[in-house]
């Protein structure tokens, strides 16, 4: 791959995207990035910290002159940018924990010890764009993904399924899943994708050979805060048993509440009786998926 290709790609992408239909028709408010990076307690109050410590920082040292430049610039790029979703908001985040930190400070054991965990937010945040890099990836954000079927749980459609053969041949099952959600969910879900046998698995005592649970974006899009109609798509990789006997798997994904649970219902897709609410994604033989 040409890394300047890739990257040249993208920021055409993101360009055309912003001016999109798509974009345009959800019409977020011009100050959305604000809800994003003060939805919790915690999160306000470093915003809150960290813009009133940026605009003292630009009359200071180098070193808070830059990174206080750099949370402004990072601010204001989020305000003037058409699109709003929610991951562009870890665009500031690094900056603003690191001036929030430094407000904080009171002596130089406090200023080191908050500044260790600036950095260490912003190391996470870079973690999470990291792994969430299906929104960089061309391809992927101009909705190429194959929709195979229809599908549709209470207050969320599956939108597109892709498989990954590189992840096949690594004895992994790769895929990237797209949803789009038709309202916020009243409580936090979590996405679940299981490889399911024909004989009972020895080590769990059930057909279930493989799983990958996970909540969406690795966490950073809550389904409490899903915007209706805007698609995410997430990467899942299931690691394949090497003593799987032969046979046919099923590959089944659904939610449910992460707190008891509890399944959400599946009124639309392919379905197995044996495994209620439980969508039937694909089916794999001991050799490759079809």
């Amino acid at each position: 791959m040409d890394p300047l290709r890739y990257l040249r790609e993208t920021i055409r992408y993101h360009f055309t995207y912003s001016t999109s239909e798509h974009v345009q028709r959800y019409g977020l408010p011009w100050y959305q990035p604000f809800l994003w990076l003060s939805h919790s307690l915690p999160e306000a109050l470093i915003l809150t910290l960290g813009l009133a410590g940026a605009v003292r920082g630009l009359f200071d040292s180098t070193f808070r002159k830059q990174v206080a430049w750099g949370a402004l610039s990072a601010v204001i790029f989020l305000l003037a940018w058409p699109t709003k979703w929610p991951h562009y908001a870890l665009v500031a985040t690094p900056f603003l924990s690191l001036i929030a930190s430094d407000v904080l400070a009171r002596g130089q054991r406090t200023r080191a010890l908050l500044s260790v965990m600036g950095i260490l937010s912003m190391i996470v945040s870079v973690r999470m764009i990291i792994r969430q890099h299906p929104y960089l990836d061309p391809g992927l954000l101009e909705h190429r993904i194959p929709k195979p079927f229809e599908a549709r749980w209470e207050g969320i459609r599956l939108e597109g399924v892709r498989w990954e053969e590189a992840g096949a041949r690594e004895s992994v099952l790769s895929l990237v899943v797209c949803w789009r959600p038709e309202r916020p969910a009243a409580s936090n879900l979590s996405v679940f994708v299981h490889l399911l046998g024909e004989t009972p698995n020895p080590r769990t005592g059930s057909v279930l050979w493989s799983q990958v649970d996970a909540q969406p974006l690795g966490g950073a899009y809550p389904a409490t805060l899903w915007v209706p109609g805007v698609v995410f798509c997430d990467r899942y990789r299931i690691a394949r048993p090497p003593d799987l006997p032969p046979g046919i798997y099923l590959l089944t994904t659904g939610w449910y509440r992460w707190e008891d649970g509890h399944r959400i219902p599946l009124h639309e897709g392919p379905q197995d009786p044996r495994y209620p609410d439980a969508l039937v994604i694909g089916r794999w033989v001991v050799g490759g998926m079809r």
